[in-house]
């Protein structure tokens, strides 16, 4: 097999039973997380607003994302609502379940940070949206671990007492491309950059009520992070794909008189990091954090610190990445990352 296919089943319950196969390029849209809950809610008949409302964002960030889903053939329009004057489209999804079929090799590229990054972008819904079931010989099951260990304790899998692999359970998406965008380190010129990393880092949680960006940045907690840029220990890095910003890191150091929640010592920079919505899935946030360690290192620092709040699924990717827990304020993890 030389490239990932899936089957689904249709939403029409007269023909429930027929499997529809879909292009590598169809399964590729759902690989963006705020695709995947719209097409979670599409299940039942819902409107783009009450699709913006679910993740807390302006309507006008959802209309690209339901083209996509409509031009793929994934969503449809069904109908209109009528509020007064407004008159708005109503959409259902085309499919009730998807599942995709892969080669060892695919399904091993696949693997690599998807599960921590996907959790991160989609916290307490349920993503991992696909279940391969048969019989794998053991050397093979063997190969298979030996390639994906870093994030193998997140897999769901079942094994024979021989160890042939019966049953295993994967994120559903094609060979993710995260290399298709480049990373290079952070200018004065990404001040706005630097400020959206900031405004997505806060707002990971979809079900909480935040004011808009600006009048969130200039929280005197968040200030803390951008104002004044660049000053003596500033450093960043910044993913671009086709030209343009799609995610960031940055730290920046503080004082024992004017710090943030991740801060550890007046010699430890503390970083944000984030990934724009529509790019996550793909192991990028790990390049990020990987690149803008080699900036620390080349800067002279001994370790970087970070604050997350403990039910944000990005604390398991920061731990993938070698960070570590070295305390419990409030409702954070603090977490320290040894550059030696």
């Amino acid at each position: 097999m030389n490239c990932l296919t899936a089957l689904a089943r249709r939403t029409d319950a007269s023909v429930m039973s027929e499997r529809t196969y879909f292009a590598p390029e169809t399964v590729a849209v759902l690989r963006s997380p705020t695709r995947q809950h719209i097409w979670r809610m599409a299940q039942h008949p819902v409107t783009a607003r009450q699709i913006a409302e679910s993740l807390g964002v302006p309507v006008t960030r959802i209309y690209h994302h339901l083209e996509r889903l409509t031009d793929s053939g994934l969503l449809q329009v069904v109908g209109q609502d009528k509020d007064g004057a407004s008159v708005s489209h109503v959409y259902r999804a085309s499919v009730t379940d998807i599942r995709a079929t892969a080669d060892l090799d695919q399904i091993s590229q696949m693997l690599q940070d998807s599960v921590a990054d996907v959790e991160a972008a989609a916290p307490g819904a349920n993503t991992l949206i696909g279940k391969t079931i048969g019989v794998l010989p053991a050397p093979m099951f063997d190969h298979l671990v030996a390639t994906v260990q870093r994030v193998i304790d997140d897999f769901d899998s079942t094994t024979y007492e021989d160890g042939d692999l019966v049953a295993f359970t994967y994120v559903v998406a094609p060979v993710r491309d995260a290399g298709a965008c480049q990373i290079r380190p952070g200018t004065v010129d990404d001040l706005p950059t630097y400020r959206r990393i900031l405004y997505e880092a806060v707002t990971w949680h979809p079900e909480r009520s935040l004011p808009p960006q600006e009048q969130l940045l200039a929280h005197p907690e968040l200030a803390l992070f951008h104002e004044g840029w660049p000053r003596l220990g500033d450093i960043a890095v910044v993913a671009e794909r086709a030209g343009e910003p799609v995610g960031g890191a940055f730290a920046r150091l503080f004082t024992n008189d004017d710090h943030s929640s991740g801060y550890v010592d007046s010699a430890t920079p503390e970083l944000a990091i984030a990934v724009w919505p529509e790019h996550r899935g793909r192991g990028l946030g790990a390049r990020l954090l990987a690149a803008l360690a080699d900036e620390a290192r080349a800067a002279g620092f001994a370790r970087l610190s970070l604050a997350v709040e403990r039910d944000n699924p990005a604390a398991h990717l920061y731990q993938r990445c070698g960070y570590r827990v070295v305390g419990e304020p409030g409702d954070d993890y603090l977490m320290v990352l040894d550059l030696s």
